[in-house]
C-alpha cells in the first residue's frame, strides 16, 4: 500500500495537466489571416470604347458599341470620367 500512495495523485495531476492543455489548445483563438492588401482602384473596373475619350460605368447610356473592362488607375491615366454616369476615380473620392 506504501509504494501506490504516490501514484493515484499523480495520476490526478497528470489528468488535469492532459485535460488543461487540451482546453487551453482548443479555446486559444485562431491567428487572423493575412489578407494581401488590394488597392481599390485597381479592383473596380471601368469600361472604355476604342476611340473614346472617356471610361464609364457599366449601366452608361451614353456608352455605345463595343467597349472593354480597364481598371480605374489605368482609366486615370489615360482618359477622363463621363459627366453622365459619374465612375468612381473622377470626382468620386470613394475609391482610395
Amino acid at each position: 500500500m506504501n509504494g501506490q500512495r504516490g501514484v493515484i495523485p499523480a495520476l490526478i495531476i497528470g489528468g488535469l495537466a492532459a485535460v488543461s492543455a487540451l482546453f487551453f489548445r482548443a479555446t486559444r483563438p485562431a491567428p487572423p489571416k493575412r489578407r494581401k492588401r488590394i488597392n481599390r482602384r485597381q479592383a473596380v473596373s471601368v469600361r472604355v470604347t476604342e476611340n473614346g475619350k472617356k471610361y464609364h460605368r457599366d449601366n452608361c447610356p451614353l456608352l455605345h458599341g463595343v467597349s472593354r473592362n480597364i481598371s480605374v488607375m489605368e482609366a486615370l491615366q489615360h482618359y477622363e470620367p463621363c459627366k453622365a454616369c459619374h465612375p468612381p476615380g473622377g470626382d468620386d473620392r470613394s475609391v482610395a
